[in-house]
């Protein structure tokens, strides 16, 4: 057991040191991490429009002082770089090149996380960091424990099982339906203590 809370420690700093390396302080400032990833190798209609994430950020830093970051895996890269020039300072970016176990611990240092239906919002839900997660097509069945908020679109066909946006029959519009505004709400009343850790 104790070699497993060392290991879990150096992930841990490893973390923190990654976050310091962008130039953020975690004792000090309030994070909150864009996980800019969907299922879009499986289920591409999951994903929130790299657009919206854009809109997100500039709601963010125009109202909390909370620090905004973009994290991701491999498949993010390319997203998360066009993000991070187009936002310039309003947001850092934490690299995509983590371990899982790495990743886990960076969403753990978080104060929230905005996701969609994939992996980093079950991992934000494990670190016990409070999420707000964007649900379109399939159904709104995952639990999040109380650790957060689902925002769940409201087209009528929605849920669905159609992983091909261009092959939707009504127009895919239920993860693009989806305003940042509604979001930005989310994670501020989580910034607030409406979703604790």
């Amino acid at each position: 057991m104790k070699a497993r809370s060392t290991c879990c420690a150096r992930v841990s700093e490893r973390a923190r040191a990654v976050l310091e390396g962008a130039g953020l302080d975690p004792e000090r400032e309030r994070i909150i991490a864009l996980a800019t990833g969907g299922d879009s190798e499986r289920f591409p209609t999951k994903d929130w429009p790299l657009e919206h994430f854009a809109a997100l950020a500039r709601l963010l830093a125009d109202a909390t002082e909370a620090r905004v970051v973009l994290m991701g895996g491999p498949r993010e890269r390319e997203a998360d770089e066009r993000l991070a020039t187009e936002l310039g300072g309003l947001v850092a970016d934490t690299g995509c090149g983590h371990s899982i176990m790495e990743f886990r611990a960076l969403l753990g240092e978080c104060d929230v996380v905005v996701s969609g239906d994939c992996f980093p919002m079950h991992a934000a839900v494990a670190m016990e960091t409070p999420v707000v997660s964007v649900f379109g097509p399939p159904p709104q069945e995952t639990p999040i424990f109380g650790r957060g908020r689902r925002i769940v679109t409201d087209v009528v066909c929605a849920p669905c099982y159609n992983r091909d946006a261009d092959r939707c029959p009504r127009g895919w519009r239920c993860m693009p339906g989806i305003a940042p505004e509604r979001v930005a709400e989310a994670v501020l009343a989580a910034l607030d203590g409406g979703a604790g850790r």
